[in-house]
């Protein structure tokens, strides 16, 4: 029973999932527009941290977690891009 609950949940959440907007709030933008520059800040704050580390371990460990989150920066602009790219051709 509890088997049969669960899948039943999950594909509820599935089909939520898929019914999501294909375009994005201005709020949702806003939002985005804000991780964008905490995640941007922390890259900066890792590379910063690279040069007053001894330890090459730390120092690689820094690299690889400012690459994500730049990756991630990136990712996110992407989402807002094309968001704003669909607004735009909504209006014409």
């Amino acid at each position: 029973m509890q088997n049969q609950t669960q899948t039943t949940s999950s594909m509820n959440m599935a089909n939520a999932q898929s019914l999501a907007p294909g375009t994005l709030a201005v709020k949702d933008v806003q939002y985005l527009q804000d991780e964008i520059s905490w995640l941007t800040n922390a890259a900066k704050k890792c590379m910063h941290n690279i040069s007053s580390c001894q330890d090459t371990e730390v120092q690689s460990l820094l690299r690889q977690m400012a690459q994500t989150h730049i990756r991630h920066a990136q990712l996110l602009a992407g989402h807002c891009t094309n968001a704003a790219q669909k607004m735009a051709s909504s209006q014409h």
